[in-house]
This record gives structure tokens, sequence and C-alpha cells, in this order.
């Protein structure tokens, strides 16, 4: 592929001058657009200039795309924010190979992020930008930004030790921390004028899960602290007392009373007291542990339970976040067996927890 950016082409192809070129790029700067968007608004070329020749110099294939041939689901696995910033569309995944259109051939920032993201060489096709930002407007539509947000960091918090989500409102500014094992950790923040609770609950019960949740609110702001149940993750109780850290937390496939409000499909209730014959799932530190999941942050430190989970372990980063933790700080590793929690304490090598 030639190193000729797109200035520079269409200087040699007699499209624009230099001193059309220079205005491109000052005007480029000035509303943070790419070259090519700015050299259109300023009236210099068309999107079919560009196009032509883009298509004519580089050594790559020109898509027509036909929304039949895309497959939406398969598009819809790569975060929202990320098409929606490159302007690209995926168009399937060999063995070693990802294959993309976009309107942007040059872009290295667009091909560093997704060769981190796949693992895999990036193979370019070009087509029509403004095609490609209407297909994507249909494709990913009915997604909100809370949905955006989750579908990427919920994918990041299994097989950790995060299991509660708080989600904290001030005006309509929202912020979303992670947190389990003592560790706290800021995710994302979003604006929103929604009814938060309901934008929770669909967002869930749409991906799989049961949720137990509390709410808190006061005239500054309103906190709702939310702990996803996974319906595909099985466990006996054999044990009274079972202790769990991991995000999903834990669904046997039989009856559960908790001690917090409750939205399910399934087999789920809200109750503070033990109710002989289901399986009580705690949160709350004063219980007799009868036939009992509890989480490790609510156990003294000397309580002999049997752990289900996953204890954290300090990453390179120091906790500032890289690509080996997916941006969360630390490294986990899964654990089964009897502990006390001074013991998974000192497993982990954490101070906190």
């Amino acid at each position: 592929m030639t190193k000729k950016n797109i200035g520079e082409l269409l200087v040699e192809y007699g499209l624009i001058n230099e001193k059309d070129l220079k205005e491109g790029l000052d005007y480029q700067k000035s509303r943070d657009l790419r070259l090519g968007e700015a050299l259109v608004e300023l009236g210099k070329v068309s999107y079919d200039d560009i196009e032509y020749i883009l298509s004519k110099q580089l050594d790559i294939p020109f898509v027509i795309l036909n929304e039949k041939i895309l497959d939406k689901n398969y598009i819809k696995t790569f975060p929202p924010t990320l098409l929606k910033k490159f302007n690209f569309i995926p168009l399937y995944e060999t063995g070693d190979i990802l294959a993309i259109v976009t309107d942007d051939p040059f872009n290295s920032e667009l091909i560093n992020e997704l060769e981190k993201l796949k693992q895999k060489k990036v193979q370019v096709s070009l087509a029509n930008g403004r095609k490609i930002k209407e297909l994507l407007e249909k494709i990913i539509k009915d997604e909100s930004e809370l949905d955006v947000f989750l579908k990427d960091w919920l994918k990041k918090l299994k097989k950790t030790s995060f299991y509660r989500l708080d989600f904290i409102r001030k005006e309509n500014h929202i912020k979303v921390f992670a947190f389990g094992f003592g560790l706290k950790k800021e995710l994302f923040t979003y604006n929103s004028n929604g009814e938060l609770i309901d934008n929770i609950k669909k967002y869930f019960v749409k991906e799989g899960y049961d949720i137990c949740f509390e709410k808190f609110s006061n005239e500054s702001c309103e906190m709702i602290t939310v702990f996803p149940i996974d319906r595909s993750y099985f466990c006996e109780i054999d044990n009274d007392l079972i202790v769990v850290t991991r995000f999903g937390l834990i669904n046997d496939d039989i009856l559960i009373c908790l001690d917090k409000n409750v939205f399910s499909k399934n087999f789920l209730f809200s109750s503070k007291t033990y109710v002989p014959g289901y399986s009580n799932f705690v949160l709350d530190i004063k219980n007799n542990y009868n036939k009992t999941f509890t989480t490790v942050d609510y156990i003294c430190d000397d309580r002999k339970f049997y752990f289900i989970g996953y204890i954290p372990k300090r990453c390179d980063c120091d906790n500032k976040g890289c690509d080996k933790c997916n941006n969360l700080g630390y490294l986990f590793e899964e654990l089964e067996g009897y502990y006390t929690k001074a013991e998974l304490k000192k497993l982990s090598g954490l101070k906190n927890g």
C-alpha cells in the first residue's frame, strides 16, 4: 500500500492544489475532522472524487455495500463506540485474518486498535463512507448509551472477583463502578435522564441475567447497587455456607431467597430470613449460615467456608490498567475449596479485601 496520504494523492491527480491542501489541513484541525471530510466541507472535492482516487491508487478492492450481505449479529460484537468513531464495518474473521471495510484505509490508529482487540491481521477493503455510516446507524440504532458501555465491560468482568455494579446519578450524570473482594473500580460515565432502574432491568434481562438490587437516594444523588445472577452457572449446595466471588454470582437452578429486591424470571424471591426448603442468598454478615450463599466481603476473617470464584492478583501495570488485565488493573485466579477470608487475602497478596 502506498505511503501517500489522501491530500498528496488529490494534489497528484490534479483535483486540488497545494493552497487548497493547506487550507484543508487548517480547517481539519479547527473542526476535528478527517482531511477528506474537511476538503469536502470546503467544497474543494466531492466524496466521489476521494473514493475514485483511493480505488485507483490503492491495491485493495472496492466493496459496494448492501445490507443483505452483512452479518448484523457479528457486527454487534464490536464496541459501537469503536464502529462509530472510525466509521468501519467488520465483514468476517478467519483463523488469523479480520476483514473490514472503511472509507479511510490510511487510518493506522484503526488498524492498531483492531489488531489489539482481535489479535489478528487486519485486511482492509474500501467502501463509500456515507453508506458505511448509514448502515451502522441502522444496525446499532437500538443500542442505548448504557447498553453500549455495559456490553463492553461485562465481557471484561466475567471471570473476575467483581460481583456488584454501583450506579450513582447526580442530575443526568451517571457513574458506574464495579465492586468485589474489597476492590472498587470506576468503569465509565454516561448521561441519561431516563428511569435508571428500569433501564438496568431491561439490559440485564436482555443479556440473560437475573438481578438483586438495592436503591438509595437523597436530595443530591441516587445510587443503585446491582448484583447480577447468571442463570447459566450451576452449583450444588453440599455445605452450610458457600462464599461466591465471581461476576454473575451463582444460580443453582433451585429455589433461592435473597435479602435484596429481586428482578427475575426464575425461582428467586426476596426474604430477610431463611425459608426452609430454599437456599438463602444473603449479603448481610448477621446470618445463621444455613444453606447460604454470600460473598467474601461480608464474612469475618476467621470463619471457615467453601469458596467458589476468583481472587485478584496485582498486575504489572500497577493498577493503571493495560491490555493484559483488560484495563481492570488486576489479574484474577480461579479458586475452589475450603478457606478462611484471611487465607484468601494472603493468597491474593493484596492488602485490601
